[in-house]
């Protein structure tokens, strides 16, 4: 689907849920992002049917592996988000938290954004994140995205394309 230097993308798996919910269980995960459901037939069917995602869009969550090995070590990539009345793109995304620190969030999320503006020809992408989670927005600044909204508890940042 997409690779970078180190990381490739794919689309998820069933294989991949297991290795899920352990990237999950962090507490650092769970605290900013929406959890897997306790059901594990029940996130097995949402991962099943998520496959028309990218069958109609192109795009969607993918599952981030490490070419050296194939590990996967988390999961990025875009999903639709309405604001103010328009479509939009949300970039997201989780890493293991034995393979933060090392570049590899900036790696596969510079890249989402690039194959973005490639392929599916979008004008912007936002991120939602808490505004706790300071490593989230430093990556979100990174990636040269702006402040656009900010709530009691989210900031909302916005990247023009």
């Amino acid at each position: 689907m997409l690779e970078t230097k180190r990381l490739y993308l794919r689309e998820c798996v069933e294989e991949d849920l297991e290795r899920f919910y352990e990237i999950y269980s962090d507490e650092t995960v769970s605290r900013y992002n929406k959890n897997l459901s306790s059901d594990r037939d029940e996130e097995l069917e949402i991962m099943r049917a998520y496959k028309r995602m990218y069958e109609f869009y192109g795009y969607g969550m993918w599952t981030v592996c490490l070419k050296q090995n194939d590990m996967v070590i988390g999961r990025a990539g875009l999903e639709n988000y309405e604001m103010d009345g328009e479509n939009a793109l949300q970039l997201g995304y989780v890493i293991d938290k034995n393979f933060r620190k090392k570049g590899y969030a900036y790696e596969i999320c510079s890249a989402i954004c690039e194959y973005a503006q490639q392929y599916i020809y979008v004008d912007k992408i936002l991120c939602i994140i808490h505004r706790e989670n300071k490593a989230s927005i430093k990556l979100a600044e990174k990636l040269r995205f702006i402040l656009v909204n900010q709530t009691e508890n989210m900031y909302m940042l916005k990247l023009e394309i």
